[in-house]
């Protein structure tokens, strides 16, 4: 048996004042005989024997009282498996801390964070010299806050008292797996872990991966504390996520917007507001009724009114948890495109050149500056100063050209081919095409420019970029092309084999019309005519200018998916590609190995280095990791900005459902735990007592209580009995 207030005993010394006042009490009597009286001396010895075993009963049970009442509150309790150690066995304790957003709701005594700083704050206090604690939050994992072993309890309980809820996600199992680590450190006898948390399951355990996970240390002799703050699921309608497809931004443009709208709890809404800001003006809000578990989406339209990188965020009406009540994204509108034409007589760059000054004067397209050049003019210097170069009827190209525009594509940029007389077959063949990946041409296909020797369009993609916006509903014609007026060709080039590219618009004997290179790190793509009625009437068609125009934006958009930067988790690790921000070339190419800036969505400023990129198709590339909130984040250098980072709440964190008692156990024995030793505290503010219980056995307190209650009821009994002999 370990007493667990031994002091007390010391209490015991009480055991002896019944014995002196009965010692006190015995008074030596004088006889006297009386002759008279004689025949009641027998009676008399008969009760004072009686009297006598009264009182030494009384003595035994006011002394037994005492004694349990002194044992009650020195807290014997029977010793657990430590044996011998008891209480002077020197403990490691590890606490894991869930400070996810989760832990800022609350219940009726108070919020969970507040409970678990109260809960922690109770361990604190339960050391002993010679203990030692390490202290764990989910927001700072893989790190540890306290990674070694202290013995410093100030130092632990201004831990506790620092913490506050964080948007970072995430796991009790991450943790308990550093935990496993860390905990070896230690060479005290007892080891404890401890896990406040609010419960959420998707905070206890790690999402499912691919492919085996690594096997967890084994935390064999280990006790395991469960501390549950909540058991009841909590009513929440969040944002699970906001997409945006793949589509050519432009000023005064509407591009479609979805948003995943989830009832994680159990009640059915009705009619939930759902709103979508672009740069700070709501431009659109409709409403959702959703079922209890239920998902749908809610389709935006949003308009650019500017060139530049937009902000913008959907958002949901107030509710119990907010965190998720939010989600930004951003996009990106090219203010001007700086797009370089190079032919080899005038009659083959005439029509792209007034197609493109007719774009810049409607008032509502992207701007394009254009640049005439010879093909023998082509340099580096004037590739590093364009977005889309366009190759019409260019003889032929040096080695060194080549080189140029490989390099030039690989960074992101764009290169449209176009046929025409003097383009030569055989030195294409030996010089570009094969350093750009693409397939060998075949010799010009002739035809006699009559009414019968032509090709039209056969078949037409509809669903490829290139198309987004330019017809108002491309649903009903899709595969077919009877609202779209097709030129006549007579004369056509083709490739050798078609397998590197993606025919966009095919003709009717199958020759591809408008074909993209894939994969490609810029945008390769090529028209199978020349650009003047001496092939085709093309140029003279409704469509030339267009599909000219929303070409020449498909190959700008580079090595990106035409879609925005994914969001990322807050503290989620992204490397952001400075080319895919659609910035100038030029100013992507500046950034190697130089510093920019990072802002918050407060305007605070991170200084960072940006490195070249692995990938090609990027000159330089930002690791970005420091997020703590969810918004905007800019990345700028000097007056530029660069690149606008969206970071939002991890969806784990709005899903309230509770993890079973059964799978932590499932989890704790993967790590050798027994399930002996794993105890849940139902009561934070009986942790103490339950430690204690935990680490010696079973508190004898009570039972002690209970039979110094029942002695004193017989005393008083046995007292009452002797008062009414004596009368």
């Amino acid at each position: 048996m370990t007493f667990l207030n031994p002091f007390v005993l010391f209490g015991l010394a009480a055991a002896a004042i019944p014995i002196i006042l009965h010692l006190l009490n015995i008074r030596k009597l004088r006889t006297i005989e009386f002759s008279t009286l004689t025949f009641l001396k027998e009676l008399q010895k008969s009760k004072m024997r009686r009297v006598k075993i009264r009182q030494l009963l009384l003595l035994v049970l006011r002394t037994l009282f005492v004694i349990l009442i002194v044992f009650a509150f020195s807290r014997p309790a029977l010793k657990g498996t430590l044996g011998g150690i008891g209480t002077h066995a020197r403990t490691t304790i590890v606490i894991i801390f869930d400070d996810t957003y989760s832990m800022s709701l609350q219940n009726e005594r108070g919020t969970f964070l507040k409970q678990a700083q109260s809960t922690a704050l109770r361990l604190a206090d339960m050391l002993k010299e010679g203990d030692d604690a390490l202290f764990i939050r989910l927001s700072e994992l893989p790190q540890a806050t306290i990674a070694e072993p202290t013995h410093d309890i100030q130092k632990l309980r201004n831990a506790i008292r620092q913490t506050e809820a964080s948007y970072k996600h995430g796991t009790i199992e991450e943790a308990l797996r550093l935990s496993s680590r860390l905990i070896r450190q230690s060479r005290n006898f007892n080891k404890e872990i401890y896990i406040l948390t609010d419960n959420q399951r998707t905070t206890a355990f790690n999402r499912p991966t691919r492919g085996s996970a690594p096997q967890p240390e084994k935390l064999s002799n280990v006790k395991l504390f469960l501390v549950p703050l909540s058991e009841k699921p909590f009513e929440n309608i969040g944002i699970e996520k906001v997409e945006i497809p793949p589509t050519l931004f432009q000023k005064g443009k509407s591009f479609p917007v979805r948003a995943t709208i989830r009832n994680f709890g159990t009640m059915r809404v009705q009619n939930y507001l759902v709103n979508i800001f672009l740069d700070g003006v709501r431009v659109m809000q409709k409403s959702v009724s959703l079922d209890g578990g239920a998902r749908n989406t809610v389709d935006f339209i949003a308009t650019p009114q500017r060139a530049g990188f937009l902000s913008g965020y959907v958002e949901l009406e107030e509710d119990t948890f907010e965190g998720d009540n939010k989600h930004f994204f951003s996009v990106a509108i090219p203010a001007q495109l700086n797009v370089l034409l190079a032919s080899s007589n005038a009659s083959s760059s005439l029509n792209i050149r007034l197609a493109l000054g007719l774009l810049n004067h409607d008032g509502t397209s992207t701007a394009l500056a254009l640049k005439e050049i010879a093909p023998e003019q082509l340099t580096s210097s004037v590739l590093a100063q364009t977005n889309v170069v366009i190759l019409s009827n260019a003889s032929s190209l040096s080695s060194s050209q080549a080189d140029q525009l490989v390099q030039f594509s690989s960074q992101g940029g764009g290169i449209i081919l176009f046929a025409g007389d003097l383009l030569n077959p055989g030195q294409y063949n030996a010089m570009l095409l094969p350093k750009l990946g693409l397939p060998a041409l075949v010799p010009i296909q002739q035809r006699a420019a009559s009414s019968t020797a032509f090709v039209s369009f056969e078949k037409i993609d509809f669903g490829h970029p290139v198309f987004q916006g330019m017809f108002e509903n491309t649903k009903g014609i899709r595969g077919k092309n009877a609202n779209v007026e097709s030129p006549k060709v007579f004369s056509s080039i083709r490739f050798v084999s078609e397998k590197e590219i993606r025919s966009i618009i095919s003709l009717s004997d199958g020759t591809p019309f408008l074909w993209e290179k894939i994969p490609s790190n810029g945008r390769i793509l090529g028209f199978a005519v020349a650009a003047n009625i001496g092939w085709s009437d093309f140029p003279v068609k409704g469509i030339f200018v267009p599909l000219l125009y929303q070409t020449i934006l498909y190959a700008a958009s580079g090595g990106s998916t035409l879609a925005p930067l994914p969001s990322l988790a807050v503290g989620e690790r992204g490397d952001i590609p400075i080319s895919k921000s659609r910035k100038k070339s030029a100013a992507a190419g500046r950034m190697s190995a130089q510093t920019v800036a990072i802002l918050d969505p407060n305007g605070k400023g991170t200084l960072v280095q940006a490195f070249a990129s692995a990938v090609a198709g990027s000159s330089s590339t930002i690791a970005f990791d420091k997020s703590s909130q969810p918004g905007i984040y800019t990345v700028v250098q000097a007056n530029d900005t660069l690149a606008q980072i969206p970071v939002n709440i991890d969806p784990a964190e709005s899903n309230g459902e509770r993890a079973p008692f059964d799978e932590f156990s499932a989890m704790s024995e993967r790590y050798g735990m027994d399930r002996n030793a794993i105890t849940i505290v139902e009561d934070p503010e009986t942790i103490d007592s339950v430690v204690l219980q935990s680490r010696f056995g079973v508190e004898l307190w009570k039972y002690f209580l209970v039979g110094a209650l029942a002695i004193a009821l017989i005393e008083m009994m046995v007292a009452r009995e002797s008062k009414q002999t004596a009368l």
